[in-house]
């Protein structure tokens, strides 16, 4: 073997490099669907919230989660 790839050897280098670039891809669009999914869930939240409580009690809640997100969440 030469140290001067062949064009044989490139073009299976560039096509590795192709299947990892959309393999990295898909991964991508995986992780958009799970953020968007979790971003739904969250306004299904909010709206249940909106519902439930009084306009005082979503501001107490607010508030508890601006100064202790963990209890806020719970």
């Amino acid at each position: 073997m030469s140290s001067d790839p062949t064009d044989e050897e490139l073009e299976e280098l560039r096509q590795k490099k192709m299947e990892q670039l959309k393999d990295r891809q898909g991964g991508e669009g995986q992780e958009e669907a799970v953020e968007a999914q979790r971003q739904q869930a969250e306004a299904q939240k909010e709206a249940m919230l909106k519902q439930a409580l009084t306009d005082g009690a979503r501001k107490r809640l607010n508030t508890v989660k601006m100064s202790k997100p963990q209890f806020g969440e719970k």
